[in-house]
C-alpha cells in the first residue's frame, strides 16, 4: 500500500505536469499563430510527447522573439539616423502579438531601406545643386548625417534657388540677345559662350 500510494502521488504529479504542458503548448502555438499543436499529439495527455512538443515550441518562440528583437534594433538604428520618422510605427509593431510582429517589422525594414535610398539620393542631389550654385555642399549644413526631414527641406530650397537663377539667366540672355540683334549681333558668340557656362558663373 505505501508503495502504491507513493506511485499514486507520482502519477498525480505527472498529470499536473501534463496538464500544464498541454496548456503551455496551446499558448505557445497561439503565440506562433498556429492551431494548438497539443492536438497533434493524439489529443491525450501523453507526457513524453507533450514534453517534446513543448520543448520544440519553446525553441521556436525563442528564435522568433530573437529575430524580432534583432530586426527591431536594426530598424530603430536606421530610423534614428534618418530622423526618427518611424518611431511610432516601430512601437506599434513591437506591441503586436508575436505571430504578427515579424511581418510588421519586415515591412518597416523595407520602409526604412526605401527611406535610406531617398536620403542618399537627396544628399547627392543637394551636393550637385550646391555645386551648381557655386557653394560648398549644403548637406554638411544639416549635420553631415542622413536626417531625411532636413535633407528634404534643404533640397527643396536648393531646387527653388536653382530654378530662380536659371529663370533670371534665361530672361537676361533673351534681353541681351534682342538688344544685340538690334545693334548688329556683335555679341552673339559671347552670348553663346556665356549661356554655355556653369550656372554659378553664367
Amino acid at each position: 500500500l505505501p508503495v502504491l500510494e507513493k506511485i499514486a502521488a507520482e502519477v498525480a504529479e505527472m498529470r499536473r505536469e501534463a496538464e500544464g504542458l498541454r496548456l503551455e503548448s496551446i499558448a505557445l502555438s497561439k503565440a506562433l499563430g498556429r492551431p494548438p499543436l497539443a492536438d497533434g499529439v493524439g489529443g491525450d495527455l501523453n507526457l513524453a510527447k507533450l514534453r517534446i512538443v513543448v520543448a520544440t515550441l519553446r525553441k521556436e518562440v525563442a528564435e522568433l522573439e530573437e529575430r524580432c528583437r534583432l530586426l527591431a534594433a536594426q530598424v530603430e538604428a536606421e530610423d534614428k539616423e534618418l530622423g526618427g520618422e518611424l518611431a511610432q510605427k516601430l512601437a506599434d509593431a513591437l506591441a503586436l502579438p508575436l505571430a504578427a510582429r515579424l511581418p510588421a517589422l519586415e515591412t518597416l525594414a523595407a520602409e526604412v531601406a526605401e527611406m535610406r535610398r531617398e536620403a542618399e539620393g537627396l544628399r547627392l542631389e543637394s551636393i550637385a545643386l550646391s555645386k551648381a550654385l557655386g557653394r560648398p555642399p549644403l548637406a554638411d549644413g544639416v549635420g553631415g548625417d542622413l536626417n531625411l526631414a532636413k535633407l528634404r527641406i534643404v533640397v527643396a530650397t536648393l531646387r527653388k534657388e536653382v530654378a530662380e537663377l536659371e529663370e533670371r539667366c534665361r530672361l537676361l540672355a533673351r534681353e541681351v540677345e534682342a538688344e544685340d540683334k538690334e545693334l548688329g549681333g556683335e555679341l552673339a558668340q559671347k552670348l553663346a559662350d556665356a549661356v554655355a557656362l556653369p550656372l554659378a558663373a553664367r
